[in-house]
């Protein structure tokens, strides 16, 4: 039976069967506020990801390498992109969808501002392929659940963000660290 690595945050480990590593995606599927595997008990939120241990992975070796390859051919494809090209291609292919699922319409000024701000990213980075979801989603937030003045908190809006969010989530993790293996310029 296949054995997998949870990865929590912290950089803890633990191995899990297949049947388990079922249960987990599940329960972060399911947005289950606390998942117990033997005696460890974790919320979603210390979630890093489930992976298959390298005995595993070596089997699919190939298959692996492969799809690495792609993956960094693609980074670098979005990388060298034009400042313009990028910040369409954030609007079009990574928030518009998301607002759209969930049926938010921002205002004219707050998109403007949004792209902005994305622009100004990509001219401090231009070796970045995305623009990470922490320089756009503020907007958002602030549309659509506004800082109380009285209590300095935001309300927790109930989206439906369903898989949006992850998408954008873990591929905003994946190229942090092709950046990081890749040596991209931070300034």
């Amino acid at each position: 039976m296949k054995k997998f690595e949870l990865i929590l945050q912290g950089n803890k480990v633990l191995v899990v069967d297949q049947l388990k590593a079922k249960q987990i995606e599940k329960a972060i599927e399911d947005k289950v506020d606390l998942i117990k595997v033997g005696d460890t008990s974790f919320t979603r939120s210390m979630y890093k990801g489930l992976f298959p241990i390298r005995e595993e992975v070596s089997l699919n070796k190939e298959a692996w390498i492969q799809s690495n390859r792609e993956w960094h051919e693609e980074c670098l494809r979005l990388s060298k992109r034009h400042i313009d090209e990028k910040v369409t291609s954030e609007l079009v292919v990574r928030i518009f969808p998301g607002l759209k699922l969930n049926n938010i319409t921002l205002t004219d000024a707050t998109i403007a501002a949004m792209e902005a701000n994305i622009k100004a990213y990509f001219e401090i980075f231009p070796n970045n392929p995305r623009c990470p979801m922490k320089i756009w989603w503020p907007f958002i937030a602030e549309f659509i659940s506004p800082v109380n003045k009285k209590t300095k908190k935001r309300a927790n809006p109930n989206l439906i963000m369903g898989k949006w969010w992850d998408y954008i989530s873990r591929n905003d993790g994946a190229i942090e660290e092709w950046k990081r293996y890749n040596l991209i310029e931070r300034r």
